[in-house]
C-alpha cells in the first residue's frame, strides 16, 4: 500500500479542523485580517536549499546516504598489491625512509648477523652514499689501508700494533652493524591495520557516551520553522517547539551512538555531524505528528482570534440561504476558508 505523501496528511490533518460540509469556495476573510500563515512542509525550510522540491522519502534516503558513506570513509583503505614478494620489499623500503636506489635496497638485502667487519664497513659507506655503488673493492682497499690488520715489511708492525688496529677496526664495525640493523628495518612490510585495540575501543565508547548525553540534553525539543510572506520577500521565524518523545529519543540516539564508535573518535567535526544527522533522522519520522501540532497550534489560535473578535456572537444570516439548505452560512464559510478548506 503506497504511503500518503506529506500533502495528503497535512490535507487531512486540516479536514478533522472544520465540519464535514460540501466544499465551497473560501471567503475572502474581512478587510484588514492578516492572512494565516502557512504550515505546509516546506523541505528546503528545513534542511536547505538543495532539498527544494524533495518529498520525506527523498530526505529519509539522503540521511542514509550520508551515514553509509561516512561509515565507508572511516574504514582503512587495503594495502597495494605487488607482483613479487621482493617489489613489495622494496616499496616498504623507500615507504620507511630507505633511499630510492634499487643498488642500495640490495645492499641492504645482503647484509646479515654472519657478515664479517670488512663487509660491514662497505655496506654502511654504500648506503649513506649511494655514489659508491659498484665500487666495492676500492672501498675495501680504503679500509685495510686505513686499519692495518696485517703486519707487512713496509708498515713494519708489531703484533701488539697489529692487534690493536684488529680491535680498532671491530669497535668501528659494531657501530656499522648497528647502523646496518636499523635499515633492515626499513624492509619491514606494514600490515593492515586490523583496527582499534580494546583499551582504544572502550575509550571510544565512553567518549562517544558522554557525547551522546550532551547532545540528547539538547533535543529535548525542536524548534520548528515556518515561514511567512513579507511583500515580497519569504521570512523564516520560529513558530513552535516540538517536545520529542523521550523513548524514540533515546532509541534513535544509541543507534547513531553506535554507528559513530564503531568508526570514528570523537572529535569537534564527528559530533557536528553526529548531532546534525539526529536530527534529520527524527524530523523526517515525526513529520506527521510535528505537522499536527503546528496545525492544531494554528487551529486554536484561529478559533481563539474568531472568538475575540464575535465575543461568541452568531453573525447574522444575510438572508440568501433557504431554510434547510445544507449551504454554510456565511460565518461558517469564512472560517473554513481560514483553515484553507
Amino acid at each position: 500500500m503506497t504511503e500518503p505523501s506529506v500533502l495528503d496528511l497535512v490535507n487531512e490533518i486540516r479536514n478533522t479542523a472544520v465540519s464535514q460540509t460540501p466544499p465551497t469556495t473560501p471567503v475572502a476573510p474581512p478587510t484588514g485580517e492578516p492572512t494565516p500563515p502557512s504550515t505546509e512542509f516546506v523541505a528546503e525550510t528545513f534542511f536547505g536549499e538543495e532539498y527544494k522540491g524533495k518529498t520525506v522519502d527523498d530526505i529519509k534516503a539522503s540521511v542514509r546516504e550520508a551515514a553509509e558513506l561516512k561509515a565507508k570513509l572511516s574504514e582503512t583503505p587495503p594495502m597495494p598489491k605487488f607482483a613479487s614478494k621482493l617489489a613489495e620489499e622494496y616499496d616498504a623500503w623507500v615507504r620507511n625512509g630507505g633511499t630510492d636506489d634499487y643498488s642500495v635496497f640490495k645492499t641492504v638485502k645482503s647484509t646479515g648477523a654472519d657478515m664479517n667487519d670488512i663487509d660491514a664497513l662497505i655496506a654502511q659507506k654504500i648506503i649513506e652514499e649511494p655514489a659508491y655503488v659498484g665500487m666495492e673493492k676500492q672501498l675495501k682497499d680504503q679500509i685495510l689501508s686505513k686499519y692495518q690488520i696485517e703486519a707487512t715489511e713496509e708498515n713494519g708492525l708489531t703484533p701488539e700494533q697489529v692487534e690493536f688496529n684488529k680491535r680498532t677496526l671491530s669497535v668501528e664495525a659494531k657501530k656499522a652493524k648497528e647502523f646496518l640493523n636499523k635499515q633492515v628495518e626499513k624492509l619491514q612490510v606494514q600490515q593492515t591495520p586490523t583496527g582499534p585495540t580494546e583499551e582504544q575501543v572502550k575509550q571510544r565508547n565512553e567518549n562517544w557516551d558522554k557525547a551522546k548525553t550532551n547532545v540528547v540534553s539538547k533535543l529535548q525539543k525542536i524548534n520548528i520553522p515556518i515561514t511567512k510572506k513579507d511583500g515580497e520577500k519569504t521570512a523564516v521565524e520560529n513558530y513552535m517547539e516540538f517536545s520529542v518523545p523521550q523513548d524514540m529519543l533515546e532509541s534513535y540516539s544509541a543507534k547513531l551512538t553506535e554507528q559513530f564508535s564503531a568508526n570514528v573518535d570523537v572529535s569537534e567535526q564527528t559530533v557536528q555531524s553526529y548531532q546534525g544527522l539526529l536530527v534529520n533522522s527524527l524530523i523526517v519520522d515525526l513529520m506527521p505528528q510535528i505537522i499536527k501540532s503546528a496545525v492544531d497550534k494554528r487551529e486554536a489560535e484561529l478559533i481563539d482570534e474568531y472568538d475575540k473578535k464575535y465575543a461568541g456572537h452568531v453573525l447574522k444570516d444575510p438572508g440568501n440561504t433557504p431554510p434547510g439548505s445544507t449551504t454554510p452560512k456565511a460565518q461558517d464559510a469564512y472560517i473554513a476558508s481560514l483553515f484553507g478548506s
